[in-house]
């Protein structure tokens, strides 16, 4: 799995692939509640490891490839088996239900004290199943539940992505560049460590450069880069070097911009399009005169 990391799908109504596409039938068991006749996994056991704390509406199919009724389990809380085949298709083995007990969905209250990080958890648990449960379409209640997690669970791994999800909720979907902004900073100065930096970082020079805001763009770039210079070298983070030389052009610091170029020209984790994009570019800023 990507990463090995399922819980990236709880960006629910956002665009993320609810389960990475396996390569092969993989043996697994799920074990979630079900609502609206729909499977919302908690917790995903594949026999050598298992993935707790993701929720993904899980489509059930029987052998005759149909989907399962799974109404006659509404409101309860199951385990149950089968193969997860590429294209997130799960066959489930009906006879390998069993029924755990009830699950109620509540809508935890707001708390004017700071939780606790269990407490923090549950809640965050609470407000994901609502968000498993609405609407792709209703945009302001997914922003209002993300919201909640992003405020009252902010040390949970679900508040990092409620955080990244909400950014590019204001971006894409709202057009509200300044306050994806806002969140990505926010992001990237209060989870450094997330699964998304790399992406968030990439997001948000896009996000600057919407705004007009060419020059801040840079300014982050070269902070960046002077707390984590290992991004200069690395093969992990050639997109942002291409980004970063782009800018450093259009703001008319064209010697930095063909340093740029080269330096990924010459980094041997570069790939084939990466350093084809870098060559372009050198040429335009010497004039057509080509790169080696």
């Amino acid at each position: 799995m990507r990463n090995g990391v399922l819980i990236l799908s709880l960006i629910l109504g956002l665009g993320v692939p609810p389960i990475a596409s396996a390569s092969r039938p993989v043996k697994v068991t799920f074990t979630g509640c079900v609502f609206n006749g729909v499977l919302i996994s908690e917790k995903t056991d594949f026999g050598d490891h298992a993935v707790e704390g993701a929720l993904h509406k899980i489509r059930c199919l029987g052998r005759d490839n149909k989907p399962i009724d799974m109404g006659r389990f509404e409101g309860k809380r199951i385990t149950i088996g089968g193969l997860l085949l590429p294209g997130d298709r799960f066959y489930a083995e009906e006879a390998s239900i069993k029924v755990l007990g009830e699950r109620k969905v509540r809508v935890p209250e707001k708390q004017a004290r700071k939780l606790s990080l269990e407490e923090q958890k549950a809640v965050a648990q609470d407000l994901l199943f609502l968000l498993a449960l609405t609407d792709e379409s209703d945009v302001e209640k997914t922003i209002g539940l993300h919201t909640r997690i992003m405020e009252e669970c902010p040390d949970t791994e679900s508040a990092e992505l409620s955080v990244w999800s909400l950014a590019l909720t204001h971006i894409n979907k709202r057009n509200d560049i300044p306050k994806g902004i806002e969140l990505l900073e926010y992001f990237l100065s209060r989870y450094p460590r997330a699964n998304f930096v790399r992406s968030a970082r990439e997001e948000l020079l896009d996000a600057y450069e919407k705004n007009g805001s060419a020059r801040k763009a840079v300014a982050f770039c070269e902070e960046t880069f002077r707390k984590n210079p290992e991004l200069l070298t690395g093969p992990d983070d050639i997109g942002l070097l291409i980004k970063y030389a782009k800018l450093l052009a259009a703001t008319g610091k064209t010697e930095k911009a063909i340093n740029t170029y080269q330096r990924i020209l010459g980094n041997e984790g570069a790939m084939d399009w990466q350093k084809e994009t870098a060559r372009k570019e050198l040429s335009k800023l010497q004039g057509g005169s080509g790169a080696p």
